[in-house]
């Protein structure tokens, strides 16, 4: 972003925004993705809206263009939520859906907090997430589904994506003999699970 001539903020939950001045004092365009993966997400998930980002802003430069409104190219932290949920963390804390200090608290699956990781890799930026507001928010992704490549399509635009929901829950049954006890006698908590799992994912909730 610095090598185009952006100006870089990093604010307090990470977030990398660089912006390219515009002819007028507007709000600005924002677009871009992140740049955290998952080991099966494909190596361009999230990181292909960032690159796309400063590709287009190269080309401005090289083109000697100017648009109206600037350009802010950002990439959100923890936008997977692998290592600390929930998913879309950088993105949330900055329109105000989750509160700082809480994302802060919040413990990944190797037992670190955000607010530690953040402070030893030095990503604690000055700037209050939400800082700047856009005019408008353009993403570009990487479809990691089947339909637009069985459907030779070559791009589309999305009108929703994936909801999350972290559910626990814990079934309780009775221990008894495999062998000899037969089905309608038994409490089998892992038939429960599985006639739990099987609806969900039938209901294209899995």
């Amino acid at each position: 972003m610095r090598d185009l001539g952006l100006a870089v903020t990093v604010d307090a939950i990470g977030n990398i925004i660089g912006v390219r001045g515009g002819g007028e004092d507007v709000a600005p365009v924002m677009f871009g993705s992140h740049i955290d993966t998952v080991g099966t997400g494909g190596r361009y998930d999230g990181l292909y809206g960032v690159l796309a980002g400063l590709e287009a802003c190269e080309a401005l430069n090289d083109a000697g263009r100017t648009t109206r409104r600037p350009l802010a190219l950002v990439a959100f932290t923890n936008e997977e939520g692998s290592r600390f949920p929930p998913y879309a963390m950088g993105s949330l804390v900055y329109v105000g859906g989750l509160a700082l200090e809480d994302a802060y608290a919040i413990r990944g699956i190797d037992g670190a907090t955000v607010g530690e990781e953040l402070r030893r890799i030095g990503y604690v930026g000055a700037a209050s997430p939400g800082f700047l507001t856009p005019h408008a928010y353009l993403e570009l992704h990487i479809e990691q589904g089947p339909i637009l490549e069985s459907e030779g399509v070559v791009i589309g635009v999305v009108e929703g994506i994936t909801g999350l929901s972290w559910t626990e829950v814990a079934i309780t049954g009775r221990a008894a003999h495999a062998g000899t006890t037969p089905m309608h006698l038994r409490r089998d908590a892992a038939c429960a699970a599985g006639e739990i799992a099987s609806t969900w994912s039938r209901n294209g909730r899995c």
